[in-house]
């Protein structure tokens, strides 16, 4: 403990704790917000992401103030703040957010929110959630959080200290972020001008150029095909997005025409639609194309940047059907044009993407190089105040 230091728990540095939020829906916003866990970024900010709460059945709650503190007690980010702000506008909490306003005579909201995002809290909220199958933190263990508090002054001086030193860190990394959307913007630019067509280009339909295969549809007459294992899994789109292989069909008794294999590409039809899958081996489900191209077209010119440019993209979102999930049914995808050069064309298109994709790609690495150093920066200065 440093010298003229003590520790408070977060009761007692408090006039009003331990609330919970509202247990109300939310409705289209209506000048009043309505504040979820969903809405506090990691970094205890907040998203542009404005609802407001249903309050028709009488429900009512006190507008949050300059300085109260929410705590997230329920979830994967159990132990997350948000310190609220005028700026915000007028503001309500949900169930799942604990609100504690702090005394301050005895603490400035702004030094406990910055404590709130150091190493030692993180360990005291990893020791104190409860296992279940949410994990959790309730108000009376979040009342027991123990705070070393310096005197008032001292406080002050700290905060100013990381304010002004976290804001040069952000702003390090939102230029760093400005680069880089603005190097993937001018590749979009570039990938369209390169598939915009040029004479001698042709034109044909998917259905001319590929094989088209719709997955299998799990239902009452197929699910005998289902095993617990075998040599081939069923292709979801979650399992090829996480890269688990949970479900297998019987490699004696499979539809052979859903058989993907790695030369293949596999476009997701469904739901999130658009995903673009290859090297992948297994029944691919229903949610799912399998496309297998002629020799007329490069698999990296037509899975990488044809069917993966914006462009294409867009053009599918806007034939899909608009029911609960977009949907492309196998009817509409198969008669959608693609406008293609010659395969040395092809080939030097991919050449020149593939180096703005280089490009694109180590901005990216460099980011998360920044974004990590930037982080690990932050806690060394929260450790140099708090330890």
């Amino acid at each position: 403990m440093k010298k003229g230091w003590e520790y408070k728990t977060l009761k007692e540095a408090s006039i009003i704790y331990g609330n919970y939020g509202l247990s109300v829906s939310s409705i289209p916003y209506n000048g009043v917000r309505y504040l979820r866990i969903t809405d506090i970024t990691e970094n205890g900010n907040l998203n542009d992401d404005k609802v407001s709460a249903d309050i028709s059945g009488g429900q009512t709650q006190e507008e949050l103030q300059e300085g109260d503190i929410l705590f997230a007690r329920t979830g994967a980010t159990v132990g997350k703040t948000l310190i609220y702000k005028k700026e915000f506008g007028k503001c309500l909490f949900a169930g799942y957010l604990i609100r504690y306003r702090l005394n301050k005579d005895i603490v400035i909201p702004q030094f406990i929110h910055h404590f709130t995002h150091s190493s030692g809290y993180y360990k005291w909220v990893s020791s104190n959630q409860k296992a279940a199958a949410q994990p959790n933190i309730g108000a009376k263990i979040y009342n027991e959080l123990r705070i070393p508090i310096p005197p008032l002054s001292e406080q002050k001086e700290i905060v100013e200290y990381l304010d002004s030193s976290f804001a040069k860190i952000d702003k390090l990394k939102a230029n760093v972020a400005k680069n880089l959307e603005e190097a993937k913007a001018l590749f979009q630019s570039a990938l369209k001008d390169a598939l915009e067509p040029k004479d001698g280009w042709e034109e044909k339909t998917m259905d001319e150029v590929c094989i088209l295969s719709q997955g299998l549809a799990i239902n009452s007459k197929t699910k005998h095909l289902l095993v617990e294992k075998s040599s081939i899994p069923l292709l979801r789109i979650k399992d090829m997005k996480d890269g688990t292989r949970e479900i297998f069909v019987d490699d004696k008794n499979y539809p052979p025409k859903c058989l993907a294999q790695p030369d293949e590409l596999i476009y997701t039809r469904t739901g999130t639609l658009g995903l673009i899958f290859t090297g992948m081996f297994g029944i691919v489900h229903n949610n799912c194309f399998k496309i297998k191209l002629d020799e007329s077209i490069l698999n990296k010119f037509y899975y990488m940047y044809y069917v993966g440019s914006d462009n294409f993209r867009n053009m599918i979102l806007s034939i899909a059907s608009r029911a609960a999930q977009p949907d492309i049914t196998h009817k509409l995808f198969k008669v959608q044009k693609i406008q293609f050069p010659s395969l040395a064309e092809q080939q030097s298109i991919v050449s020149f993407l593939d180096s703005l994709n280089e490009k694109v790609n180590t901005l990216q690495q460099n980011y998360s190089r920044i974004c990590d150093e930037c982080d690990a920066l932050k806690q060394a200065i929260l450790r140099q105040v708090f330890e």
